[in-house]
């Protein structure tokens, strides 16, 4: 099973039509046939899984997997490791995504660095905050006994082919190194080597994640999936002419939390642009939210029903669960009487209804997501899904997806204040 995509709720909105112009199918397969759609292809490249499989044969002996990239050389990764690892496989996996020095030093607290290994990952192979982390690790190897000639057996990097500061470094010490290619944006890089490689680490066949995302292109391409699929981009589209611009995406698992925090970097690097294709000033976006149900039924929900009229939201349901809990209690209480012979997959289902049903009688914008349970394939899917929407509102707002001269400014002015800039022109 892949995604399920229930479109009903759009009548909710009146005298919406759900066909998207036909231009915008055009756009997206011009994109998504060229290097600037690159993503689209990559479900195709299982070598990228062989390569990594080898990588993974020389380090895993190593107890410890640490891996260190900001934005999407981390969050991707970081969410697949999170969502599809057992709790003791994930225990000896670090994520260093950022380079505040406590929290560096908390996450590396009681970690025998003589036992781990570091994946670096670096699109461009110059980002600061990583090259940073590389420094200070490497200060800290020093520290511990590993002499820099033994670097190659505790560090792995995957960057792009040529250039960058990281692909000097590979030469210095004669380190591994895993290609991200040159088309592909860091973002859209779940599916290829910056994820792989964690997930074998992880336990997780990455051949499964790559089958669900073929699964989800092959709906895209043809059949009810693929009209439901440009119709609801058709609907955010016309949502947002009306200043619902807020997307908020709510799984209700727990186990997909990291998966939001990477649609949120997905959703606001891709949409949020100054600028139309044309050159002309636009400033148009829209802004993700993360939440989890039903946790945040408790504290964003009472914002999502009574609050601006400017949010829709993706309720993503997992039909079926590993686990599950009796609530059978033998109690004479009549207030307990509701929880009699029920499991807690009944609550949480409940819930979820419960919420769906108050936004149809609010009339507040949404959509139902489903898969049947969290699993590789289902995920693999799920990143493809949201992936290729993310392309089609780019079609839809007119913008790039794929660059973010936004953050572009700031790393130009850090590198200037590190160079004696005081901030002043």
């Amino acid at each position: 099973m892949t995604i399920q995509l229930d479109l009903t709720s759009y009548t909710t909105e009146g005298s919406f039509s759900a066909d998207a112009p036909g231009t915008w199918e055009e756009e997206f397969k011009k994109i998504t046939s060229s290097n600037l759609g690159y993503y689209y292809q990559m479900p195709d490249d299982l070598e990228v899984i062989a390569k990594c499989k080898k990588v993974h044969d020389k380090f895993k002996h190593h107890q410890n997997f640490i891996h260190v990239g900001m934005g999407g050389s981390s969050l991707g990764p970081e969410m697949l490791v999170d969502a599809l690892a057992t709790p003791e496989k994930r225990k000896k996996m670090i994520f260093l995504s950022n380079i505040e020095p406590d929290w560096v030093s908390s996450q590396l607290a009681g970690i025998s660095l003589k036992d781990s290994v570091f994946y670096f990952v670096s699109k461009s192979g110059n980002t600061m905050e990583s090259i940073s982390l590389f420094l200070a690790i490497k200060d800290v190897m020093q520290a511990e006994g590993i002499a820099p000639e033994r670097f190659k057996n505790h560090m792995i990097v995957c960057t792009g082919p040529s250039g960058g500061v990281f692909n000097e470094l590979i030469k210095e010490y004669e380190l591994t190194k895993l290609e991200i290619p040159v088309p592909l944006g860091g973002r859209f890089s779940v599916i290829s080597a910056v994820g792989a490689l964690p997930c074998l680490f992880a336990g997780v066949d990455p051949a499964l994640i790559w089958q669900g995302a073929q699964d989800l292109r092959s709906n895209i391409e043809e059949g009810d999936f693929k009209k439901a699929f440009f119709s609801l981009g058709m609907w955010l589209s016309d949502l947002n002419e009306k200043g619902i611009n807020q997307t908020v995406l709510m799984p209700y698992s727990s186990r997909l939390k990291k998966f939001t925090e990477w649609f949120v970097q997905l959703w606001s690097e891709s949409l949020g642009k100054r600028k139309n294709i044309s050159g002309e000033d636009v400033f148009t976006g829209l802004t993700p939210i993360s939440s989890v149900g039903a946790t945040d039924q408790h504290s964003q929900m009472q914002l999502f029903m009574e609050g601006p009229r400017d949010k829709f939201l993706f309720f993503l349901e997992v039909e079926k669960q590993a686990k599950d809990y009796s609530l059978d209690h033998g109690l004479p209480l009549k207030s307990l009487q509701i929880y009699q012979k029920r499991k807690l997959t009944e609550i949480l289902k409940a819930e979820l209804e419960g919420t769906i049903k108050a936004f149809e009688d609010f009339g507040l914008p949404h959509i139902r997501l489903s898969i049947d349970m969290v699993n590789a394939k289902n995920l693999g899917a799920l990143v493809f899904f949201f992936e290729s929407l993310t392309v089609l509102m780019g079609v839809a707002l007119n913008v790039n997806p794929f660059d973010q001269p936004g953050v572009e400014a700031g790393k130009v002015n850090a590198g200037k204040w590190l160079s004696g800039w005081t901030g002043q022109d």
